[in-house]
C-alpha cells in the first residue's frame, strides 16, 4: 500500500510541474475542424511531448493526442492530419533537442495523384520560461491555415500551401 501511495503522490507531483503551452491554432480549407497544437514541458522545463486538439466548429473534441517528443524526433514524424487515408500533413524535426527547440518541419501532401510533398518550415524556440513558434525570419507565429490543391478533373488532391498569421502581441 506504501509503494501505491508513493507511487501516486509521485505521479501527481509531475503532473503539478508539467506545462502546456498554445502553439498555434491550424484551419484548413478541407473542413470547419479546428486544430490547437500544444507544446508540454516537464519540471525542468524540457520538452516532454506535443499535443493537438481537434475540435468541431461547435467545439466537441473529436481527437485529443499527446506524443512524446522523443517519438517525434526518433521517427521520420508523427502524422498529424490525415484525409482519406493520406497523410495529409506530418510533423518532423531538424536541429532539435528538447531544452531550446529548434526546427519543426510540416511535411504535407501537395498533390496525391503524382505523391508530391512539400516542407513548411518553422521555428520552435525557448523564450525565458516557456516556448513560442516563428517563421525562419522570427517573426511570431500563432495560426496556420492549409489551403486545398484542387484540380478541375479530379478534385481535392492535397495541401497547396500553409498560410501563417503572425501574432500581433509582441
Amino acid at each position: 500500500m506504501k509503494a501505491f501511495i508513493t507511487l501516486f503522490l509521485l505521479i501527481f507531483s509531475f503532473t503539478a510541474f508539467a506545462n502546456m503551452t498554445k502553439l498555434a491554432v491550424i484551419t484548413s480549407e478541407f473542413d470547419k475542424d479546428v486544430m490547437d497544437f500544444y507544446v508540454i514541458t516537464n519540471a525542468k522545463n524540457s520538452i516532454d511531448s506535443i499535443r493537438y486538439i481537434q475540435t468541431t466548429p461547435e467545439g466537441q473534441v473529436f481527437d485529443d493526442v499527446t506524443v512524446p517528443v522523443e517519438r517525434v524526433m526518433e521517427q521520420q514524424g508523427v502524422v498529424i492530419v490525415e484525409r482519406n487515408g493520406y497523410d495529409a500533413v506530418i510533423l518532423q524535426v531538424e536541429n532539435f533537442n528538447v531544452d531550446q527547440g529548434g526546427i519543426i518541419k510540416l511535411n504535407y501532401l501537395y498533390n496525391g495523384v503524382t505523391n508530391t510533398r512539400h516542407l513548411k518550415r518553422l521555428k520552435l524556440l525557448k523564450n525565458a520560461e516557456t516556448f513560442s513558434l516563428s517563421d525562419l525570419e522570427m517573426n511570431p507565429v500563432d495560426r496556420l491555415f492549409l489551403t486545398i490543391n484542387y484540380i478541375r478533373v479530379v478534385g481535392i488532391v492535397g495541401v497547396r500551401n500553409i498560410l501563417m498569421s503572425f501574432n500581433q502581441d509582441t
